[in-house]
């Protein structure tokens, strides 16, 4: 293997570590995160995640978008479990990949 991912489900606090394990190693580290993800419109609405979503960050542009997400899911969208919903996605995919979940 040349190239090793983490994606922690709702949370991107394994990454620094991750991050670090990787380089030493000699490894490309791939930093992700499985979100959940919400249809609401309204995400502060009580409502269970639709599904999951793995983001996974393709460049510079990518992580910052990924820790955008991750920053509003924990702040505006969590309830019960931080969420996105397909609104945050859309404005903020720039330098992601996105992978199907679960």
């Amino acid at each position: 293997m040349t190239s090793c991912a983490i994606t922690d489900h709702g949370t991107l606090s394994g990454t620094f570590y991750f991050y670090q394990a990787m380089k030493k190693l000699g490894l490309s580290p791939i930093l992700g995160c499985e979100q959940y993800v919400t249809k609401n419109s309204s995400i502060k609405e009580k409502g269970t995640p639709t599904g999951h979503l793995i983001l996974l960050a393709q460049d510079n542009r990518g992580w910052k978008n990924l820790m955008h997400l991750n920053y509003l899911a924990s702040t505006e969208g969590f309830y019960g479990k931080p969420r996105i919903d397909h609104k945050m996605l859309e404005k903020y995919n720039e330098g992601l990949f996105c992978l199907s979940a679960c």
